[in-house]
């Protein structure tokens, strides 16, 4: 099923480079990832606290950059 999935996206995203129509085939292939990492986050528990890691990782550091921007630092 995911195997499925995931070669949709692949063929999407194949599709989208080599064709240069607009706007609406970067946002149904965007929405695709989306759809996939938002399935894999929720089905692998390990997927999950890793991605929860990357996310508090990087908010932890633009809080600092923006910390010290405002100090002058």
């Amino acid at each position: 099923m995911i195997r499925n999935m995931l070669m949709k996206v692949q063929n999407m995203v194949r599709k989208f480079l080599k064709d240069r129509k607009g706007e609406s085939h970067l946002l149904s292939v965007i929405g695709m990832i989306a759809i996939v990492v938002g399935i894999l986050v929720v089905v692998s528990p390990t997927i999950r606290t890793n991605v929860s890691n990357m996310v508090t990782n990087a908010l932890n550091t633009a809080s600092g950059f923006f910390s010290n921007a405002v100090q002058g630092k």
